[in-house]
């Protein structure tokens, strides 16, 4: 979806398949889920899927509003879940699980603010914290950390990975593992101009004629590209929730997926033979 042309082409037929995506998804949550709570991987992909839905309702209404670059910031917040989720699927003994138990850390670090701020904390909660946090607290550990703590010197009061790093891999390397490197360039890569606030990513937004200047928000490419990428993230997050907990939907999911393909394909090969 290069060609600004086929991407305003694209759109309202990416829509309509979104809309379909969001619909089932959505009577997949209302229908009966039943897991184990020591299955990590299925209480994973709930929260993922459920934030997926929530995200791509959003690209939907903020591509509807003509506001697209905005769209593509929650693509790509889209992309990273589903590139973790599928990271964290291909080694469900212990992957799944470290995300979850990162939540140690985060309450470690919370009970931390607190006290610096002067509030009281529940010695029980607190010793509950603490301890957990030495069973499983290691596992994220930076790799300075781990070479402190094997010559025996004294380890820092935090000594964890950040919030963004629990898997102790960056992005870029877990999309690489999935098969994701394409998506990450696409759209991932793109919107940190935007998001970050550079030059290129805001300077390409304005236009001047004579003494007026103009804020341009919408791109064709970028809106054909939130949803395409949204629509994927959300379905293969869907797929991997449906197959871990034999859900039933798995037929309804690949007539879909194979309808929004065979569309696409068509569309582009009709454009190609008669544009």
């Amino acid at each position: 979806m290069n060609n600004s042309s086929t991407s305003e082409r694209d759109i309202p037929t990416l829509r309509s398949f979104v809309a379909r995506l969001l619909s089932l998804s959505r009577e997949i949550l209302q229908s009966p889920i039943r897991y184990n709570e020591s299955d990590h991987l299925a209480f994973m992909s709930l929260c993922f899927v459920s934030a997926q839905i929530e995200h791509l309702t959003t690209i939907e209404i903020l591509v509807e509003a003509g506001q697209h670059k905005d769209a593509g910031l929650i693509a790509r917040s889209m992309i990273e879940g589903m590139c973790l989720l599928l990271w964290a699927a291909r080694d469900t003994s212990t992957r799944p699980f470290l995300w979850r138990s990162y939540a140690l850390v985060q309450d470690f670090r919370l009970m931390r603010a607190k006290e610096k701020a002067g509030e009281r904390i529940d010695p029980s909660r607190k010793s509950a914290i603490m301890e957990q946090i030495k069973i499983h607290g290691p596992q994220f550990f930076t790799k300075k950390v781990q070479k402190t703590k094997l010559e025996g010197l004294p380890l820092p009061k935090d000594p964890y990975r950040k919030d963004t790093n629990w898997s102790g891999k960056n992005v870029r390397e877990i999309c690489e593992e999935v098969q994701g490197a394409p998506l990450y360039e696409r759209i991932y890569r793109e919107t940190c101009q935007w998001i970050h606030w550079t030059p290129r990513g805001l300077g390409s937004t304005i236009r001047r004629e004579g003494d007026m200047v103009y804020y341009l928000n919408q791109s064709a490419d970028t809106a054909a590209t939130a949803l395409a990428s949204g629509f994927q993230a959300l379905f293969e997050s869907l797929v991997l929730l449906d197959s871990h907990l034999r859900l039933g939907f798995a037929d309804r999911l690949k007539e879909l997926g194979d309808t929004y393909i065979e569309t696409l394909a068509t569309t582009a090969k009709d454009e190609a033979n008669f544009g």
